[in-house]
């Protein structure tokens, strides 16, 4: 009997978690037939027997049973064990440095991971408990280019992407954790970690198609958001790659002048164009997106901007999330007084509203505040 654990001594370079299920039986085939050399012996078609409920069964188990039981032998021949552990790796390549709970009225309702990934570089994924179940908020990068003036994910530049078996690493090993800790699962993926997740699109798209997969992941398509400060070509990709899975858009500006000053990346893809490529995403897949504006004080928070802000979403189906600003040390703006006042303004004329409810403030997990800023005690 083969335990997962035992995996973990194969080829580094094809990281299992790195494969959907079509792109494995697609690997699979191409290196078990035809006499194809492995390690210097030879692996036949017959060795595998490819089909695809194999696959399933091969997959239903690894990501249920993840590193805690074991490979049954009635589902694996051992002739199909060696030929995956000659081309496969099932290496945990994330390791928990430290975690952080914030409590409200002595419950846990945040949970801060720093990870360790194996070339000693740093992330942070984020648990948070809601009314309707646990969501993760997984990254995507190393770092982080786009430079909102607002987010302390920028201030460490991107030093790179994560790999797909890094961002599916977040959701299985946290589930886990909370498995153990409070015999509850994840509910939602909210990819709004740090990074720009369209920024490393392919091994994002990867992720999501493992993440919805019934025989992965197996979160239902409409409970994971992802959300993006406006890479214009990849939202019209993502209407055509993902239709169900939501999307937000970190919008934070009801024009282009105050969104240039803020967010930089409006100076490639200007509020003008913003827009068209949200309309574009709309003619595809008709589903309404979110608006994330966080509110900064005297910047973007007047009646005036909320009215520019209805006037030039016009042409786009959306709703609308509040954000209030947490405070970085090392950026001089201030939270808005106005937030009660700039909702009511946006729901009077009908638009769905919500007040992003806090979640991390005190250990330095909420919106904007995610920056591995603990890398430097490890």
């Amino acid at each position: 009997m083969l335990l997962v654990e035992q995996w973990e001594v194969i080829m580094k370079k094809n990281n299992f978690f790195d494969f959907e299920i079509s792109n494995f039986l697609s690997f699979l085939h191409l290196h078990t037939t035809n006499k194809h050399t492995i390690n210097n012996k030879d692996c036949t078609h017959d060795a595998w027997n490819i089909n695809k409920e194999t696959i399933k069964i091969l997959y239903k188990q690894i990501y249920k049973d993840f590193l805690v039981k074991p490979i049954q032998e009635r589902e694996l021949c051992e002739k199909k064990i060696k030929v995956l552990n000659k081309l496969f790796s099932f290496k945990k390549e994330l390791k928990k440095k430290r975690v952080f709970y914030e409590k409200v009225k002595k419950e846990i309702v945040t949970i801060k991971i720093l990870f360790q990934l194996k070339d000693k570089n740093f992330i942070e994924t984020v648990l948070m408990k809601f009314n309707y179940g646990w969501s993760v908020c997984v990254s995507t990068q190393v770092g982080c280019n786009m430079g909102c003036k607002f987010c302390a994910s920028g201030l460490n530049k991107k030093k790179r992407n994560l790999e797909t078996n890094e961002i599916v690493l977040q959701v299985l090993i946290t589930n886990i954790f909370l498995k153990k800790k409070f015999n509850e699962e994840i509910k939602n993926i909210v990819v709004m970690g740090i990074g720009e997740p369209f920024d490393n699109y392919e091994n994002l798209n990867h992720f999501l198609n493992i993440a919805k997969s019934h025989y992965c992941i197996n979160i239902g398509e409409t409970h994971i958001t992802v959300s993006t400060c406006g890479l214009v070509e990849k939202i019209i990709k993502f209407a055509y790659d993902q239709p169900k899975i939501n999307l937000a858009i970190s919008l934070h500006a009801p024009c282009d002048i105050i969104r240039k000053k803020i967010m930089p990346i409006d100076k490639i893809y200007n509020f003008s164009a913003l827009i068209k490529g949200i309309e574009k995403y709309q003619e595809i897949n008709k589903k309404p997106i979110t608006i994330e504006y966080l509110l900064l004080k005297g910047i973007n928070d007047k009646k005036e901007n909320a009215e520019e802000l209805i006037k030039n979403l016009s042409n786009i189906q959306y709703y609308v999330n509040l954000i209030p600003y947490n405070k970085n040390k090392e950026f001089l703006f201030e939270r808005s007084d106005n937030i009660s006042e700039f909702s009511k303004i946006i729901k009077d004329f009908g638009i769905k509203t919500t007040i992003r409810l806090e979640r991390g403030k005190m250990i330095n997990a909420s919106c904007g505040q995610l920056r591995n800023n603990y890398e430097f005690k490890i």
